[in-house]
C-alpha cells in the first residue's frame, strides 16, 4: 500500500480497523511490510487499535520481528503505546521470537 491510497479510503470513511477474513488489519499488514510511514499515520489515529490480533494469535509486532523490519519493531515500541510483551497461543512472546531469529537491534529495542 501505499499513502495516498491509504489517506484516500480513510477520507471516504472507511473504517481504520478493517479485520481481513484472517482478522489482520491495515496496522498488522503495514508492519508486516515495513511501511514505516503507514505505520506512524495509523498510530496516530485514535481510531486505531494498536494491538489487533490476527487468527494466528500475531499482533503487529509480531508480524514485524517475524519479518526481519527492525525500524517497524523500533516504531511500534517507540511511538505506538504497543504491547511489548503479548504472548502468541503458544505462550510465546516477541523477544523471544527476535532472539531466536538472531535480531539483537529489535532484543535491545524489547528490553528497553
Amino acid at each position: 500500500g501505499d499513502m495516498y491510497t491509504l489517506l484516500l479510503v480513510l477520507n471516504k470513511g472507511c473504517y481504520p480497523n478493517f479485520a481481513d477474513a484472517k482478522k489482520r488489519t491495515p496496522l498488522s499488514y503495514a508492519a508486516e511490510c515495513g511501511n514505516v510511514e503507514i505505520l506512524k499515520h495509523l498510530l496516530s489515529d485514535p481510531r486505531v487499535g494498536h494491538d489487533p490480533v490476527g487468527i494466528d494469535g500475531y499482533t503487529p509486532l509480531f508480524r514485524a520481528i517475524m519479518a526481519g523490519q527492525a525500524a517497524v519493531v523500533s516504531t511500534l515500541i517507540n511511538e505506538g503505546r504497543v504491547d511489548a510483551n503479548p504472548t502468541d497461543k503458544n505462550g510465546l512472546t516477541p523477544l523471544l521470537y527476535a532472539a531466536r531469529a538472531g535480531h539483537a537491534h529489535m532484543v535491545k529495542v524489547l528490553l528497553e
